[in-house]
């Protein structure tokens, strides 16, 4: 399995990942009504190939098995904002393998501290990062305003 840095002709096989992981995420959480507020288009995803402070990857053998996105937030400070695996590939280690690549590039950048967005109930992304050892430190709590 290789991983590297994604391009042009990935974008519609990240869509296409991400739309259909976005829908398992969510509802696990009891969230599939949420969905819209959760899209990123090609066209976001085509941006984000050519911006100096985020880093677009993938993972592949054949086609795209999965992909990662980060972003440098300021000088100490990184995010892992998304990791999404096509079904069909899921517990073979592609996750492991694009959170170490992110957190190489992390520190090439001189990055200190990185943190992971991860719903509340998404146990393996949870387990994934512990596996790093990173450590709860914030929770975030949201209210619908009707």
């Amino acid at each position: 399995m290789k991983i590297r840095k994604a391009n042009e002709g990935d974008v519609k096989r990240i869509h296409t990942i991400y739309k259909k992981g976005i829908v398992d995420e969510l509802g696990t959480q009891n969230l599939t009504k949420e969905i819209l507020k959760y899209k990123w288009p090609e066209g976001e995803i085509r941006k984000k190939l050519s911006l100096k402070k985020e880093f677009l990857l993938v993972a592949e053998e054949n086609q795209v098995l999965g992909f990662a996105h980060a972003k440098i937030l300021d000088s100490k400070r990184g995010l892992i904002d998304k990791i999404y695996v096509d079904i069909k590939f899921r517990n073979k280690g592609v996750a492991k393998k694009l959170v170490s690549e992110i957190l190489r590039w992390f520190k090439l950048k001189k990055i200190k501290d990185v943190r992971a967005n991860i719903l509340i109930k998404n146990y393996s992304s949870i387990k994934l990062i512990q596996k790093f050892n990173f450590k709860p430190r914030y929770t975030n709590w949201e209210l619908r305003l009707k």
